[in-house]
């Protein structure tokens, strides 16, 4: 009936650890439904392998897509500035009022629509008022509500699960290179609480608004993702080597060491743009899930 099944050994130490990541699973993933993911705007035209259609979330997950355009969604300029925003930022040298009013606009929205996690299409609000949304959804994302930009579906699907098994929201970043042992990440939403060292910047490619600069704190990291069909999985274990700060890539970046064959999948199957970088070895829990799903975990 292709239903995953497992056989154990009730005398073996293993059983239990097993038992309990089963259970976490069968929480997360009962915790996923009938849960409302937000796609504010659209998905950026750019992106790949990141639509799935909301047919396809509700029989995976049970998640609910919310389509919110932006014509339908007031203009921020309209709200007042989030105090709760502003406190969270006390030590920005920059003017935040701005950006404090679409985290406000956001945070209506999320309440008005009974939202559980969202993603949004920056680019239009940062094109025609040249104010971001990188600031609001790392402040969100640091308290525990998966938010994620550029309208990925498949990457904030993947935020929502992974909260949901470990409790973190993960950063959504970019692969920027991959040499023959070396991948760098690069993103301007990372939730302030997984870096030191935070200091507010422009958005890396317009130069406008604002963005998120600091040092990832954890040594070890996994990087996950899966396809916007939900049949396949890339998921690894790395050391971070280096905190780079090139002018070149989005703001905050990490370099980090992965085996011959996790380049090569990454070089010539890579299942989208954005990765979702958690902090600590996830990649027993995270494969025995997508095991679960019916996903096929790249090796």
């Amino acid at each position: 009936m292709n239903i995953a099944s497992f056989l154990l050994d009730e005398e073996e130490a293993e059983t239990t650890a097993f038992l309990n990541d089963f259970l976490i699973i069968k929480k997360a993933l009962d915790n996923l439904k009938d849960k409302r993911l937000g796609l504010i705007g659209k998905v950026s035209d750019w992106l790949i392998s990141s639509e799935i259609p909301a047919e396809s979330l509700d029989s995976k997950f049970g998640i609910k897509l919310v389509n919110l355009p932006w014509s339908e969604l007031d203009h921020f300029s309209k709200f007042e500035t989030s105090g709760k925003f502003l406190a969270a930022f006390t030590r920005s040298k920059v003017d935040l009022a701005e950006t404090a009013k679409v985290s406000e606009m956001l945070a209506q929205t999320i309440q008005k629509n009974k939202l559980h996690a969202i993603t949004v299409e920056c680019f239009p609000m940062v094109q025609k008022d040249s104010v971001t949304a990188c600031l609001p959804l790392a402040h969100l994302n640091n308290e525990g509500f998966p938010a994620g930009c550029e309208g990925d579906i498949t990457a904030i699907t993947g935020m929502m699960l992974c909260k949901e098994l470990t409790g973190i929201v993960p950063w959504i970043a970019n692969i920027n290179k991959v040499t023959e042992s070396v991948c760098m990440f690069s993103h301007c939403t990372i939730a302030p609480g997984l870096i030191t060292d935070l200091s507010v910047q422009t958005h890396f490619e317009t130069g406008k608004g604002t963005a998120i600069e600091g040092n990832f704190k954890d040594d070890i990291v996994t990087i996950f993702r899966f396809n916007h069909s939900l049949s396949k999985a890339f998921i690894a274990k790395a050391n971070v080597i280096a905190r780079p700060k090139f002018p070149t890539a989005c703001r905050t970046q990490i370099e980090v060491k992965l085996s011959g064959n996790e380049v090569k999948l990454l070089r010539e199957k890579p299942l989208g743009n954005h990765h979702l970088i958690l902090p600590g070895n996830y990649v027993q829990l995270l494969q025995f899930a997508c095991k679960i799903l019916g996903m096929q975990v790249l090796e």
